[in-house]
């Protein structure tokens, strides 16, 4: 399982993207057409965001290839994962949708950084993805650990030169460590 989160501009084309094609998995906003829910998702930003330019989280949850999920195991996966990211799904003004006619069965998940009383969230993938992940899969049934190889779902990120990293929170302590280390021994055998 891996997991993504970006924040993504509030307009009708991001609305509009993971409802073609997909299956709604769960919401808490009403599902109808994707200017109608934009309009919804901008009042309450209107009504909360005060001086931020309006946007949204966006989430996108996948599997390995040929592993499934059925939908109620989507939603027990999604809401776990969006309670540890920070940003739980019963204080959300979210949808998700699930892709199938993709190779990966995967989720996408938008939602306001404002939550339904108006408090800001401030949801971010913990320093330990692999454990998140890992404990993800093991709670809908997936095996693990995840292998690691060029065919894992998952894959380490090449280090980061100079502070580049402190200024991204997807990279790990060890990949903080790590990274010096493997610059360090690369430029030794040049």
């Amino acid at each position: 399982m891996r997991i993504d989160l970006r924040p993504v501009p509030l307009t009708r084309s991001v609305v509009r993207y993971p409802m073609r094609g997909g299956q709604l998995i769960s919401a808490s906003v009403l599902i109808d057409r994707p200017r109608d829910v934009l309009q919804k998702l901008r009042d309450h930003h209107a009504r909360y965001a005060t001086g931020e330019s309006p946007e949204l989280l966006h989430a996108t949850v996948s599997l390995a290839p040929n592993q499934r999920l059925t939908k109620k195991k989507w939603k027990r996966a999604l809401s776990f994962i969006l309670d540890r990211l920070g940003a739980p799904l019963h204080q959300l003004w979210y949808f998700a949708f699930r892709h199938l006619n993709q190779k990966m069965d995967h989720i996408h998940v938008m939602f306001s950084p404002f939550s339904i009383d108006g408090r800001r969230l401030y949801p971010k993938v913990p320093s330990d993805r692999y454990g998140l992940q890992n404990e993800a899969a093991r709670r809908v049934g997936l095996p693990i650990p995840f292998h690691d190889g060029p065919k894992a779902p998952v894959k380490l990120q090449a280090p980061i030169s100079g502070r580049a990293w402190q200024k991204d929170d997807n990279h790990s302590d060890a990949i903080r460590k790590i990274g010096p280390a493997l610059n360090n021994i690369l430029n030794d055998h040049r």
